[in-house]
């Protein structure tokens, strides 16, 4: 296997391994302790304290049903090793609901805008590329002869991605951007107060061999619009035939962030049956509102009346009409092998089970595809 890998590549073994331990003075309680170490690591050093490290301690579990405590010792070892099996693939995932959801704004970062004239109002940009945060993407760079190495993980009470740093030992914690999380590890191996590292630079971002790496398998970017201070975020499209919504239709989302009642609130934008929109404060919704057309819905608020609701939703925007033709003239081919692809999937049910209006689809209906696949293969 050695021989396979790429020149200057190790195969990396990973060894856990477990004895039950008494935990208390009686001796009358144990634990199991999982430990973690390297098969690379000498025979003679591999036991040593600092070529080990304790995951996590497993009760011992009795029971009659032997298949039940089998299968519960497995989910538990899943469950301590999930960050090594998502991170098999350096790359990272795309997450459906971060990436396309509500919170898409905080999962791509906006590259490139270009000025534009379309529409009367003089400071409108379009960006015409954004870059996925993808979950659990790992970076390794190496900064003054020593390598740091940056994850990128789902911090699930404010729905961003967050970032953590280690090197040496040295470990920056959860921060809440790429450069305070490498800067803060940088201070921490060389001892310095002042540094000043872009974690866009870092994570190169600004390197357009790893942005194409990263949008390789990507069928739709979310389109960020500015107009005039407001950044609207379209993270899903979707057709119909209704002349109120610009071709827009089942499956269209966008959001904003601006001022609700005082409060800088995300206001969400759908269209299903109907145009919605909800406005939230953090998780809470504080206002939803339903109509035929973005425009009915806009001037009900009472909110950014200088705007058309069509232009509010990023329904207008040239690039979005350019997505919206491309959904409605191009019919998507989908084989067997692209059962797993849940980005093709998506648009598929999008363009051909939505704007159908079927009662009641089932829900889950990806997971079919994804058991027929691992069937197939």
């Amino acid at each position: 296997m050695q021989e396979s890998l790429p020149t200057g590549s190790k195969l990396l073994s990973i060894i856990l391994y477990s004895d039950a331990t008494t935990t208390d003075t009686l001796g009358k309680s144990q634990l199991h302790p999982i430990y973690i170490t390297l098969g690379n690591i000498p025979i003679w050093h591999r036991n040593k304290q600092d070529a080990k490290q304790l995951l996590e301690y497993l009760p011992i579990l009795e029971a009659a049903n032997k298949d039940l405590v089998r299968d519960i010792f497995h989910k538990s070892l899943h469950h301590l090793l999930e960050l090594i099996i998502l991170l098999k693939d350096a790359k990272g995932d795309i997450i459906q609901d971060l990436h396309y959801g509500i919170h898409a704004r905080y999962w791509w970062e906006p590259h490139k805008f270009d000025q534009t004239s379309e529409t009367s109002v003089k400071s409108n940009q379009i960006c015409i590329k954004a870059i996925p945060y993808r979950i659990f993407m790992s970076i390794n760079c190496c900064l003054n002869d020593e390598n740091f190495a940056i994850t990128i993980l789902d911090n699930k009470q404010t729905h961003k991605p967050s970032f953590r740093c280690l090197c040496n030992g040295k470990d920056s914690g959860i921060q809440q951007s790429a450069s305070a999380t490498i800067n803060n590890t940088y201070k921490q191996v060389f001892r310095k107060n002042k540094t000043d590292y872009s974690g866009m630079v870092v994570m190169g971002f600004d390197d357009e061999i790893i942005i194409n790496k990263l949008l390789s398998d990507i069928l739709f970017i979310p389109i960020f619009i500015r107009i005039d201070r407001i950044l609207i975020v379209v993270s899903q499209i979707g057709i119909s035939s209704h002349k109120g919504c610009y071709g827009a239709g089942p499956g269209f989302l966008s959001t904003l962030i601006i001022k609700y009642k005082g409060k800088q609130s995300l206001f969400v934008q759908s269209i299903e049956d109907n145009c919605n929109l909800d406005v939230y404060d953090g998780d809470i919704n504080q206002y939803h509102n339903e109509g035929i057309t973005p425009d009915e819905i806009w001037k009900s608020i009472n909110i950014l009346n200088k705007f058309d609701g069509a232009a509010l939703f990023g329904i207008t925007n040239s690039y979005v009409q350019q997505e919206l033709d491309k959904l409605r003239n191009n019919s998507i081919t989908c084989t067997s092998n692209d059962w797993n692809d849940i980005d093709k999937l998506n648009l598929i049910f999008r363009q051909q089970i939505k704007t159908r209006k079927i009662a009641s689809p089932f829900s889950d209906w990806s997971k079919l595809f994804k058991n027929c696949f691992k069937k197939k293969n």
